[in-house]
């Protein structure tokens, strides 16, 4: 197995209009089903607590990632306020 650093890098960047995911996206964990690239990824909106969401994003390609808008898991319950962690 080689894995090779691409071109396109960072591949995923915080995006500044979901709230939920505008300061940080990091951790992901990705399958491929042998058509689709579906990737798990961690983010953080706001510095102020550091409450961390699991967001889903999927890809053709590996490089080029639809994101879906709403978060994917969040907090629900008492023992997750702050957040979810990695998706791994």
């Amino acid at each position: 197995l080689q894995l090779d650093r691409s071109k396109v890098n960072p591949i995923l960047v915080p995006d500044e209009s979901n709230w939920w995911e505008s300061k940080a996206v990091f951790n992901c964990s990705v399958l491929n089903d042998g058509k689709t690239i579906h990737m798990l990824y961690r983010a953080i909106g706001e510095y102020d607590n550091y409450v961390s969401r699991i967001g889903y994003a999927s890809s053709n390609d590996g490089l080029s990632f639809i994101r879906r808008k709403e978060v994917a898991i969040c907090p629900e319950v008492d023992y997750e306020s702050y957040g979810m962690e990695d998706p791994r």
